[in-house]
């Protein structure tokens, strides 16, 4: 779901995109992170070399990776993922690799655990 903010020379330009609001990761300082931007925008390389993955948040500024390492997987892959989350979000990662990435009962893994909570909220 996006908002339209108009057409500049042919170009149609969105005022914000919405959606996947329930996934997001705070940085140190608190500032949402959603999904949505960090990673679904960003057209990743490494995406083509993960059979699955899931985020995990216990605190503000830091969150597990966890992977499912697909063929063609390599060090410039995690180097990515690592760059692009200290760059646009000020997000610290930690990798683990591993398969079998839990699933729901509808067979699907959820993207984000967040179990962090806001600087200042309890």
């Amino acid at each position: 779901l996006a908002v339209l903010e108009g057409e500049v020379d042919g170009i149609v330009r969105l005022r914000t995109v919405i959606g996947r609001t329930q996934d997001y990761l705070l940085s140190g300082d608190g500032v949402r992170h959603l999904i949505t931007a960090l990673i679904f925008g960003r057209h990743y390389a490494a995406l083509a070399h993960i059979d699955r993955w899931q985020l995990v948040q216990d605190v503000p500024g830091k969150v597990l990776i966890r992977i499912d390492r697909g063929a063609g997987y390599g060090p410039g892959d995690e180097e990515e993922i690592r760059r692009n989350f200290r760059e646009l979000a000020g997000i610290d990662t930690v990798f683990d690799y591993e398969t079998g990435i839990d699933r729901s009962g509808r067979a699907k893994s959820p993207l984000v655990i967040q179990k962090a909570q806001r600087p200042g909220s309890s």
